[in-house]
């Protein structure tokens, strides 16, 4: 190994053979997909959040109705963390409130989860700034 060398070591991943056949290619970066597969939900619920505090910004009801279609709780729960406007929170509760309201009883469970989380996460913010 010469001096110039000397800056430059290879790292060597040791992957599991099943994690080789399921995720990679031979041509595929290594550190990058597990990278990828381990912040996966972390960088979807930040993404999740920033693209509920536009629709409620922008009053954007098609968007807020994407959103609001996740029923998995732990990304619900971390989405509902990101928000920390309280305008934007109380502007959530109403949207929620006014979708579980119209909905028949099948339709409510989904919403209820979004209702429950943020009644649990904000309810200070929803109590202060009740109408």
């Amino acid at each position: 190994m010469g001096i110039e060398d000397e800056g430059r070591v290879q790292r060597q991943l040791i992957v599991p053979q099943s994690l080789q056949l399921s995720l990679l290619h031979d041509d595929d970066d290594i550190e990058s997909k597990l990278t990828s597969v381990s912040g996966k939900n972390v960088k979807m619920t930040k993404s999740l959040g920033v693209v509920l505090g536009q629709a409620l910004t922008a009053d954007d009801s098609e968007t807020l109705d994407w959103v609001l279609g996740n029923r998995d709780d732990s990304v619900v729960t971390n989405t509902l963390l990101s928000l920390k406007d309280h305008k934007l929170i109380s502007t959530l509760f109403k949207h929620i409130v006014i979708r579980f309201q119209a909905q028949d009883l099948s339709k409510q469970q989904g919403i209820l989860i979004w209702l429950k989380t943020l009644i649990s996460l904000h309810w200070v913010t929803i109590i202060k700034r009740a109408d």
